[in-house]
């Protein structure tokens, strides 16, 4: 199996339907583009000076050397978590309960010893 990544295919035309030997061509289809996920309607100046802005999350954003002429950039915000495909949300689920019940097993026995 080959993954290939394009920014331009069309999983509908005939042509990448079927192999010579009727095999599918297209064994999976995963938009990759994040179209939206993201809204960046906020605007913040730029401070020139240090050519750095401060990000919706509080921490300073240094930016590359081009030149932006509105002296603005828009950002958004959005948490991993939350476009995450469901197998990673549920590995992270799964390890992070893990690690809990470990600390809280310790923090019970800790206690019924006290």
């Amino acid at each position: 199996k080959v993954a290939i990544f394009d920014t331009g295919v069309d999983p509908g035309v005939a042509g990448l339907q079927v192999t010579s030997d009727g095999r599918p061509k297209i064994i999976d289809v995963v938009d990759c583009t994040g179209s939206g996920d993201v809204d960046t309607s906020e605007e913040k100046p730029i401070d020139t000076a240090t050519n750095t802005v401060t990000g919706l999350s509080g921490r300073t954003l240094k930016l590359g050397h081009w030149k932006i002429p509105s002296n603005k950039v828009r950002l958004g915000l959005k948490r991993a978590f939350e476009i995450f495909p469901g197998g990673l949300k549920g590995r992270i689920k799964a390890d992070r309960k893990r690690e809990f019940d470990e600390k809280h097993r310790k923090a019970v026995t800790e206690a019924q010893r006290a």
